[in-house]
């Protein structure tokens, strides 16, 4: 078996490449994947330990940072990325 690797390229694991993508915190990073796997706001608050309104103030921040309206526009971006899938 052959391993070709760039050295050019740091192994980031996906959380790490959809932060720096994006510009994201890490608690909008992980409220974008948690939306890309089909958890809703309060299932996501309810995990995190957080309250609702913590989780809207996230997502707003979220959404502006990523240029989307719509929880499912954040689901659908983050869901279709490449480095996601596989």
């Amino acid at each position: 078996m052959i391993l070709f690797c760039d050295p050019d390229t740091e192994d980031r694991t996906i959380t790490d490449r959809v932060r720096a993508l994006f510009g994201l915190t890490a608690a909008e990073t992980s409220i974008a994947l948690a939306l890309s796997k089909g958890l809703m706001p309060p299932a996501i608050a309810e995990n995190r330990g957080v309250r609702a309104n913590t989780i809207k103030t996230q997502l707003r921040s979220l959404a502006a940072k990523m240029g989307c309206t719509r929880i499912s526009e954040i689901a659908a971006m983050i869901a279709s990325l490449p480095l996601i899938r596989g």
